[in-house]
């Protein structure tokens, strides 16, 4: 009767690891998220916290692409940056070429500013994406906020402040335009760079003694204060999803979770070089999952990444590190 009972139990056993075995075979695991992610994720929509109405007594409401303006105002920094490097050597004086070039720049912004729109990914650049981290066509984009704050310098230092508190302006709602718009981080941070040098620029026209009210001063240092959390969160992010092997758990969540769009789209690029690096089944399988639901994606940005994963191939992955 011993015997039996061992018998017996000894076969439940073996029926319960074979089970076991077959569903590990059957249903392979999907990493989850790292504690890094864990501990830096955001499961809400991030922003500033302070709307341009707060800052500037108003927020842009017309019509068109604020874009198209941008644009026109990026092709004209080359112009400004050979003026510049042609200048007479020990000259320190602004060349009034120059000068007319800024304020080109700075009439095409104001256009874009005061529309409600912007909508530059796709629109201003090829309708596709590399598996990278950068988007080398916003390389002009990001110049204009350097552009526009010398611009507001020179009238700082001629003495008309209001002025150049105006060109801050400016440069601060084609900043918000573009962090908005969570096409791609690349996107935001040229966003993000943009409203930092204008909140920089209204810092040091209070030192020149401009006034403004208490209520807008209060505006700004809020406004700084988002501005400062939400640059943090996307200098801290990128590391933990973009990685010579990234984690598969990370950008699996990013890729299902993550409210913030450019950081999907983020996650699906970087799926490209999951598919080769996941050491396990059930990642593999879950790349593969998501590359076919998200290359059908009614939004255009989601989709256009999905597809450069798929495109990625063993040979891309040898020089994605210089990317």
């Amino acid at each position: 009767m011993g015997n039996k009972t061992g018998w017996i139990a000894a076969g439940i056993l073996v029926v319960a690891v074979l089970i076991i075995v077959l569903w590990i075979v059957l249903f392979p695991s999907v990493s989850k998220p790292t504690r890094e992610m864990s501990l830096s994720v955001n499961r809400e929509y991030q922003d500033v916290g302070v709307s341009l109405r707060e800052v500037l007594g108003g927020e842009p409401t017309g019509g068109g692409n604020a874009a198209d303006d941008y644009q026109q105002a990026a092709v004209l920094v080359p112009q400004i940056l050979q003026i510049m490097e042609n200048r007479p050597e020990g000259s320190t004086a602004m060349p009034a070429a120059a000068l007319e070039v800024m304020k080109k720049i700075d009439a095409s912004v104001a256009a874009g500013a005061a529309k409600k729109d912007c909508k530059y990914l796709f629109v201003h650049t090829a309708k596709r994406f590399e598996v990278s981290p950068r988007l080398p066509e916003l390389d002009l984009l990001f110049q204009v906020a350097g552009a526009m704050d010398m611009l507001a310098q020179h009238l700082a230092e001629q003495k008309q402040l209001d002025a150049a508190w105006s060109v801050y302006e400016r440069l601060l709602v084609m900043g918000r335009h573009l962090s908005d718009e969570r096409s791609h981080p690349q996107v935001v941070h040229a966003g993000l760079g943009a409203q930092r040098v204008a909140l920089h620029g209204f810092t040091d026209l209070r030192r020149r003694q401009i006034q403004k009210d208490a209520k807008t001063v209060d505006a700004i240092n809020r406004y700084a204060a988002g501005l400062f959390s939400l640059e943090k969160i996307y200098g801290d992010k990128l590391p933990i999803i973009w990685k010579v092997r990234p984690d598969p758990g990370n950008v699996f969540w990013v890729i299902d979770n993550d409210p913030d769009r450019a950081w999907r789209v983020q996650a699906l690029l970087t799926l490209g070089i999951v598919k080769f690096t996941a050491r396990s089944r059930g990642d593999r399988n879950y790349v593969e999952k998501l590359l076919v639901r998200c290359s059908g994606d009614a939004d255009p940005f989601i989709k256009a990444a999905a597809e450069a994963a798929r495109a990625f191939t063993r040979d891309d992955l040898a020089s994605v590190a210089t990317k």
